[in-house]
């Protein structure tokens, strides 16, 4: 590893003026030790970084500029030459001049340029509003992090994704999930590519994947057994919140996140408009007959706000209760709408407008999912010629 390491610094300083080279300070303290100390020399222009470690001359190899047998020490070297090797790629694959000043601010920064994490850590924290979107987002930066620590821009290329890829399945990620990672990824790649960095590979060769997963939603009779819980006088105070933007969810087709962004105060119109939080986009909502009927069933409903996460384990302990062995989510309200939407015969192009969806494809898997229902329905001959 460290021949390597040695190997890339000599070619890397043949093809630049940027020279570095540890050396011994020559003052000696009160243990006989001087201080090592990094020198950089760009264009001309020198610096001379004290590392903060020590050693005793006799144990120090001038040649190799490395101590003689403390192995922690000669690591943080090596470390140092390997960062300052990143920060000279990464201006170089920038078409970027490296000047002493720039190398001093990008080796001594918590958050450097050359660190990709370091740079989609930032971009989240400058450009994302939405809160839910910036937790998704910090959440796959942080798991890229734990992976990783750092992550230079000239280490980035397919064979990187594919390692990823099986490490992210390896700590339980499903594929949906793991492609979910990889889009969201790439599309901080975009925003470095657009800022100057040059990648080895072509960012259009990366494909996330599908990111929809299983579209699982809930029959009929289970919508109707959660309906009669929340009617009955049994349901505890928070749980009946919770169950209650669910089945708004379940009747509207609205995102958890566009349901908690809607205000009591604004649903007194049959139709509504409200700004979808994912996408931006202005659209008009009608409030369902039975959706109103939810809405005026509890008071508290859109005055009273729950985290999605508390929903979510209400919503688990809800049907545990009432036995519906199933995962629910916020989310599945969404796709049970969509599903009994296109079992009650709704037109398939309707309801991409209704989910807001940008492409029909998205929209017609629902379809598929009431195609499968369909087929099994084949087995109602069995009882006529039995």
């Amino acid at each position: 590893m460290n021949e390597k390491l040695f190997e890339l610094e000599v070619r890397l300083k043949a093809l630049s003026k940027m020279k570095t080279r540890f050396l011994l300070h020559g003052y000696l303290n009160s243990e006989n030790k001087t201080q090592i100390l990094f020198s950089v020399t760009i264009n001309g222009n020198r610096k001379r970084i004290p590392t903060g470690h020590f050693v005793n001359p006799k144990e120090w190899n001038a040649k190799k500029q490395r101590t003689k047998s403390d192995d922690d020490i000669n690591l943080i070297l090596d470390n140092m030459i390997a960062k300052s090797i990143d920060i000279q790629t990464y201006f170089k694959l920038s078409n970027k001049y490296l000047t002493l000043d720039a190398f001093l601010t990008e080796f001594f920064s918590k958050s450097p340029s050359y660190d990709f994490i370091s740079f989609m850590q930032n971009r989240i924290d400058e450009t994302i509003d939405n809160r839910n979107t910036k937790k998704k987002h910090n959440s796959i930066c942080k798991k890229l992090r734990d992976y990783k620590g750092t992550l230079p821009f000239n280490t980035i290329d397919l064979d990187f994704f594919k390692i990823y890829r099986n490490h992210l399945a390896k700590i339980g990620n499903n594929k949906s999930t793991i492609n979910s990672n990889i889009k969201i990824i790439k599309h901080h790649l975009l925003a470095a590519q657009k800022k100057g960095v040059v990648f080895n590979f072509q960012l259009t060769d990366l494909i996330p994947g599908s990111c929809s997963g299983n579209r699982t939603s809930l029959s009929v009779d289970q919508v109707k057994k959660l309906l009669k819980f929340f009617e009955s006088g049994f349901i505890k105070d928070n749980w009946k919140i919770s169950l209650g933007y669910f089945l708004v969810a379940c009747f509207t087709g609205l995102r958890v996140s566009d349901v908690l962004a809607l205000r009591r105060k604004d649903l007194n119109r049959e139709v509504i408009r409200i700004k979808i939080v994912k996408t931006k986009n202005d659209i008009p909502v009608k409030i369902s007959k039975k959706a109103r009927e939810i809405i005026t069933d509890n008071p508290n409903l859109f005055m009273k706000f729950y985290t999605e996460q508390t929903i979510n384990t209400h919503l688990r302990q809800i049907a545990n209760f009432i036995g519906i062995y199933r995962k629910i989510s916020m989310h599945i309200g969404r796709h049970t709408f969509a599903t009994s939407y296109i079992r009650a015969g709704g037109d398939v192009v309707y309801l991409q407008k209704i989910l807001g969806h940008k492409k029909l494809e998205t929209t017609m898997i629902y379809t598929h999912i009431s195609e499968d229902e369909a087929i099994e329905t084949v087995n109602i001959l069995d009882d006529i010629f039995n």
